[in-house]
């Protein structure tokens, strides 16, 4: 699994990954916090028609050490992630990818199917990502995913990038995917750990 191709405009461009985001912005931005409110409100509408648990956002923040992770994380990290889940999951396309059966994996799953901004995971397992119907309030991002199902995910791939799951480091190369993984997959604990949403901003 190759890198981002370093100083291209695609690897540049790149995606805020926050934890506690609602607590941070309770004391410096009433705007964000009435933004994230309004966010939360629409998401627990469509958890709610799908019988599934709502969502409460803790009011405090919670002091988390996580070094070494990437707080803004390039979108071609992203998509080097999603492809890794895609081919570990469709080996036989190796790098041609069956295109129904990579739509169908992108589909049902957290990592791939997912809105590269203002998007969210939260600490709720759900099968599939959350699609808004025809018929439901726009959801922000589009799309969003379970933290649970982002972490056994990240996990899955996991070897075919190298990575050790206790190391910040990569075993060997792709280092900027390894950098993404690990901090996805520091993100994603601290969510299920804490009850806090992830917001790709």
């Amino acid at each position: 699994m190759e890198s981002p191709r370093a100083g291209s405009y695609y690897a540049r461009v790149s995606l805020g990954v926050h934890v506690f985001s609602l607590a941070d912005m309770k004391r410096n931005d009433p705007e964000g916090e009435a933004f994230l409110r309004g966010a939360f409100a629409r998401i627990n509408e469509a958890l709610a028609r799908r019988g599934l648990p709502l969502h409460h956002e803790p009011e405090e923040r919670v002091a988390l050490s996580l070094p070494g992770i990437l707080v803004n994380m390039p979108y071609a990290t992203f998509d080097g992630l999603g492809r890794a889940l895609i081919k570990q999951r469709c080996p036989k396309g190796g790098d041609r990818f069956v295109y129904g059966e990579s739509v169908a994996i992108g589909l049902e799953s957290h990592l791939v199917c997912h809105a590269n901004n203002a998007g969210f995971y939260l600490p709720i397992d759900f099968e599939r990502p959350l699609h808004a119907t025809f018929d439901e309030p726009h959801l922000p991002g589009g799309l969003v995913g379970s933290s649970q199902r982002l972490l056994a995910e990240l996990l899955e791939i996991a070897p075919a990038l190298k990575v050790d799951p206790e190391s910040p480091e990569p075993l060997e190369g792709g280092r900027s995917l390894a950098l993404g993984w690990h901090t996805l997959r520091a993100m994603a604990q601290a969510s299920t750990d804490h009850r806090t949403a992830i917001w790709l901003q």
